[in-house]
């Protein structure tokens, strides 16, 4: 039985991480999180602070190992590092995959002591309902690269969503936290602790049935759509593209050709739109020169604006405006240009959120001192000014880039940004490029969790990708069209955009759930009284 005891957080880790998209399904299996986190709560004690360390360090190595396997070949491709080197940082990522965890119990080890935790020892409900919010507080503020939340395995089951324009994801890692200490304090004390085990379950059914009244308005499908956009996956390979990048000519010829032949195929509708995805233009574009002259674009672009009489939003390399750069090492910025129906420049957004080993050492001040060791990384500027793109019709939108949709932090402060311009954006455009990671399961999680800016928001997603999943999500999390891993292909949509106003959860972030936990409180406080 002890050691039984010590596989406990590695089975809780394991079964966090079949919550998500993993190397046995590409979508994950409902509630498994709860299963998970129930083991953790269960195991750790708050009294040995050596022994629950341990044990939460081999709970976020089961994260690590289960769900993000893919990083060593990932950091090798990335860094050109060698595979061993690439092993042994993929081993420390343990202790960062999920930083929250340590935060979280750090903070809780802390605050045991004082007097107000000691009253509500006799108040379980209270002092329930109070760490599962200090979890989600630690969980949404907590810096991360790659965001590990616990709510986010809810998304197996849309149905029951209906809560997230109000609450956001938080409310689903509140509950999930709130239901797991329910369940590990009964497997402690055999005492079921009713307001925190039925809470969760009448708030998820409250999801459910105003689900089909807040997601009125559909994007996709729609009778009369009114915005016709054209996707390009030309499944561009890192081997190829890096050469391409270095101009060798053969590489660049087949980069050009697919791109050009994917956008200049016939169709039935006008576009307004051809979008190419995260870094796919190979040359290096300046737009201090374009803004002194926004007719000298490449041929290329030209040449399809001009067949195809659309507009054009393209991820690629922009060298101008450096002057925020904060030293010689930063001398890009990984960019969406947006060019009008005539090829004329129109506006750009440079990437505020980098990713270490493809495009910044995470090493602050020796960074300049490793460039040499690590000689793929590409030392991007970033910018911090985010950018309303407006079409024709019309139509606005911004463009996270990669990982930065999976940060609602980001998201909120791009769309708030048109909020005080009174104009809010109809779409987000989400530019990657998953093609460094493989046939593994990050292109899966990547898809799967950007769907949560959809319900959050209640804004469509469109995703451009370079090797797939290029999709379409509606404000209600539904996925319409895609195409699938390593497709040579576009997909053209037509969607239906009409005006959009914030979601509750865009004005107030997590107002909103601490003002249901304030509410929570004084109910099992009420309760306790009541029945004392």
């Amino acid at each position: 039985m002890p050691y039984l005891t010590k596989l406990l957080p590695l089975l809780a880790g394991a079964f966090f991480c079949f919550g998500h998209p993993s190397f046995i399904s590409e979508h994950g299996f409902p509630l498994f999180p709860i299963i998970g986190l129930s083991l953790l709560f269960r195991h750790i004690s708050l009294k040995d602070k050596k022994q629950d360390l341990i044990s939460l360090f081999i709970f976020s190595a089961a994260i690590n190992i289960t769900a993000f396997y893919w990083i060593p070949q990932t950091i090798t491709t990335f860094g050109r590092l060698p595979y061993p080197v690439s092993f042994f940082i993929f081993l420390l990522f343990s202790f960062i995959v999920t930083p929250f965890v340590w935060t979280s119990y750090l903070v809780l080890f802390n605050l045991k002591n004082l007097k107000i935790a000691k009253k509500l020892h006799s108040k379980p409900e209270a002092l329930i309902l109070l760490i599962a919010f200090i979890l989600t507080l630690m969980e949404h503020f907590t810096p991360t690269q790659f965001p590990v939340r616990v709510g986010q395995s809810w998304m197996n089951l849309l149905a029951t969503l209906g809560l997230a324009p109000i609450f956001g994801l938080p409310l689903y890692s509140f509950l999930t936290y709130q239901f797991s200490l329910s369940v590990a304090h009964y497997l402690r004390n055999k005492k079921t602790l009713k307001l925190n085990t039925f809470v969760p379950i009448i708030l998820i059914l409250i999801g459910i049935f105003i689900r089909p009244l807040t997601f009125q308005e559909k994007t996709l499908n729609a009778k009369e759509p009114n915005f016709h956009i054209r996707l390009v996956q030309a499944n561009i390979g890192n081997y190829m593209k890096v050469q391409s990048e270095l101009g060798q000519f053969n590489s660049l010829q087949e980069v050009y050709n697919r791109y050009f032949s994917l956008s200049m195929t016939d169709t039935e509708l006008p576009l307004d739109l051809i979008v190419w995805p995260e870094t796919s233009f190979p040359d290096d574009l300046n737009t201090d020169i374009l803004e002194d002259n926004p007719t000298g674009l490449p041929p290329i672009f030209r040449n399809i604006i001009a067949k195809q009489e659309t507009e054009m939003l393209v991820g690629g390399y922009d060298t101008g405006k450096l002057s925020l750069s904060k030293n010689g090492l930063e001398t890009v910025y990984n960019s969406a240009f947006h060019f009008d129906e005539k090829g004329d420049y129109l506006n750009v957004y440079h990437k505020h959120q980098l990713i270490p080993f493809g495009e910044t050492l995470p090493f602050g001040p020796i960074t300049p001192y490793l460039k040499d060791h690590v000689p793929g990384v590409s030392f991007f500027s970033k910018d911090e000014i985010h950018t309303i793109f407006k079409t024709k019709k019309g139509f606005r939108f911004v463009v996270p880039i990669c990982y930065e949709l999976l940060s609602p932090h980001h998201i909120r402060a791009a769309l708030k940004t048109g909020t005080d311009l009174n104009q809010h954006p109809h779409m987000i455009i989400n530019l990657t490029n998953d093609s460094w990671y493989g046939k593994t399961a990050e292109p899966y999680q990547h898809l799967f969790l950007a769907k949560w800016r959809a319900l959050e928001f209640q804004v469509p997603v469109v995703r451009s990708t370079n090797s797939g999943i290029t999709s379409v999500f509606d404000i209600d999390g539904e996925e319409s069209q895609r195409l699938t891993l390593g497709e040579v292909k576009h997909l053209d949509l037509n969607l239906f955009l009409p005006e959009r106003t914030a979601t509750l959860y865009q004005k107030y972030g997590l107002l909103n759930l601490a003002i249901l936990v304030i509410l929570l409180l004084v109910l099992s406080l009420w309760i306790n009284r009541k029945s004392s």
